[in-house]
């Protein structure tokens, strides 16, 4: 497989809709999701392509797409993806002459501010395990004394925060005293936007109805959108079939353009970038510690949304009570989860262009859900690398459950 990056620019402010409905209780305005979900941008793009074929086969429209095996292959039909998927969506920001990359921050870890500087620590696991609603299992602390610091009390997990590669490096190799030294490459979602607030005014859309478009009386409503920062872009890495997309034409990902994007078609400038770009940091060629049980322990990293299964836990894992866990296998890797740091769930949901109706909203593991796994001691670090590192949970063709591999962070 291929791969290519697309880079989106704001030509106006964005509008990525959240998954409340306009009218619901105790709220005025809606507010606009960031970064911009995958299927937003993977439709723009999607489009795109769909209309460069078109601009070559004027014959063809979107009508004759049933008929169209070779479109179909790179761009999917409807709720299926073709050969052309996404893998996350990041923030690129460029600085003179350097370009940095910035993730989602893992729940794992936890800032303080305190004596004019930052302090950050990261979740360690109990003892034994506790009996909980959940099951018999071992729950996430934060160290009751921190060297330099008189408790650790006022420690706050990092919530809409995004570091950058070289932090997320950092700590996959499990040194969390790096994060103090580059404090300004952690930032708040403040940092990269600012939002405005817009009124707008619904439109009479029933066609059987006289006075099609004009404005309902007393129906408004408002919205927040989206401004980036001059320095700031919006990047989706994708994986593409060469010769599945040269049946299309070699230069429809190698063009800039101009696009409708998200809620109120807002324009975006996309370009797609070629060169080797790395904003995933690598796997530690040594990260798992060898527990009493036999077993060894890592850290594994979600760092795109995944979808729930059984309550908050990844698709095939079940509860084993014997090993105070829950077990499952990812990518033919047999393993357990002993413990999790997680977010508020993330709720998406979308429309669905073909039959002009809403899509399901769907709850989500949010990107930076970290998970202390278990494995057997014959399972190679290689290995996991292989089948984990820069993967996407279960061969996920939207890029969803990207996974990064690491230590357990000791503070």
């Amino acid at each position: 497989m291929s791969q290519v990056v697309a880079e989106f620019k704001q030509v106006d402010s964005w509008f990525f809709r959240e998954s409340r409905p306009h009218g619901s209780v105790g709220a005025n305005a809606l507010n606009s999701v960031f970064p911009p979900p995958t299927r937003t941008l993977m439709g723009a793009i999607r489009s795109y392509i769909g209309y460069q074929y078109f601009a070559q086969y004027n014959e063809y429209n979107w009508d004759n797409l049933d008929n169209l095996p070779q479109l179909q292959a790179v761009i999917g039909h409807a709720e299926r993806l073709g050969s052309v998927q996404p893998r996350g969506v990041f923030i690129k920001r460029i600085s003179g002459k350097d370009t940095t990359y910035y993730l989602p921050a893992p729940s794992n870890i936890c800032e303080k501010f305190e004596q004019d500087k930052n302090h950050y620590l990261a979740f360690k696991l109990t003892q034994k395990p506790y009996q909980t609603d959940i099951g018999h299992i071992h729950l996430a602390t934060l160290p009751e004394k921190v060297e330099g610091l008189v408790d650790s009390r006022g420690f706050k997990p990092l919530e809409n925060t995004w570091i950058s590669t070289q932090c997320w490096q950092a700590i996959l190799e499990g040194d969390i005293s790096a994060l103090a030294k580059n404090s300004h490459q952690i930032c708040k979602l403040d940092d990269f936007i600012n939002s405005e607030y817009r009124l707008g005014i619904e439109l009479q859309t029933d066609f059987s109805k006289e006075n099609v478009r004009s404005v309902k009386e007393g129906q408004l409503y408002q919205t927040t959108h989206l401004r980036l920062a001059p320095d700031v872009s919006v990047v989706m890495p994708m994986q593409y079939d060469a010769d599945d997309l040269s049946q299309v034409g070699n230069e429809v990902l190698a063009k800039q353009a101009t696009l409708r994007l998200g809620g109120e078609a807002r324009m975006a400038n996309v370009q797609f970038l070629t060169e080797q770009a790395d904003y995933l940091p690598k796997a530690p060629k040594q990260f798992t510690q060898t527990q009493s049980n036999g077993k060894k322990r890592f850290m594994l990293y979600f760092i795109s949304k995944l979808i729930m299964q059984n309550g908050w836990l990844p698709q095939g894992f079940t509860q084993n009570q014997a090993q105070n866990g829950f077990d499952g296998n990812i990518n033919d890797i047999a393993m357990t989860i002993v413990s999790a740091c997680m977010g508020k769930a993330y709720r998406e949901g979308g429309w669905n262009q073909l039959e002009h109706k809403p899509r399901p909203i769907e709850n989500y593991l949010p990107a930076g859900t970290a998970l202390f796994i278990d494995v057997d001691e014959s399972i190679n670090d290689s290995e996991i690398i292989a089948k984990l590192h820069g993967k996407t949970y279960l061969d996920n063709a939207w890029g969803e459950g990207l996974m990064l591999v690491g230590k357990v962070i000791q503070n």
